[in-house]
């Protein structure tokens, strides 16, 4: 079996997304006050932000990480695998945790209610593929077991 040229990209890129989120985890209130200079704030407004941000960090961080072994494991040939489904299924759940920690920070920053949107809604579609992808395992398991 050949492995899809996109699937190395992906992989690539993924790890690109990793080495960025620890530069903006280092360079986040530098950022923040350069962006003071463009739009007044205030304080609070500072303070959910960074904080927002750096509760998020974690679970982002661990979703990238499940997506570069889903991705090791297509490249390894192995697509339909429990350890896929499983990978898929936390990245599910990493999705909610960013969504729900945006949200009380919207409250001191409307625009952030953008983010918990988005994360609620990709959680929802990252559990529709968790489930498609947990019937193909059982799929490819029966037939392996068919003569």
């Amino acid at each position: 079996m050949t492995v899809p040229f996109s699937a190395k990209v992906t992989l690539w890129l993924n790890r690109l997304i990793m080495l960025v989120l620890v530069g903006l985890a280092f360079a986040m209130p530098a950022l923040l006050r350069w962006y003071e200079t463009v739009r007044v704030l205030g304080n609070h407004v500072t303070q959910a932000i960074s904080l927002a941000f750096y509760c998020c960090c974690p679970p982002v961080a661990a979703a990238l990480g499940d997506l570069d072994r889903i991705l090791r494991n297509i490249l390894a040939g192995k697509i339909f695998v429990p350890q896929n489904v499983s990978c898929i299924r936390r990245i599910r759940w990493y999705c909610l945790a960013t969504g729900l920690i945006c949200l009380p920070a919207s409250f001191r920053y409307p625009p952030l209610i953008f983010v918990f949107i988005i994360m609620v809604f990709l959680s929802l579609v990252v559990t529709v593929l968790s489930n498609v992808m947990h019937a193909a395992v059982a799929l490819r398991e029966e037939n392996d077991l068919t003569i």
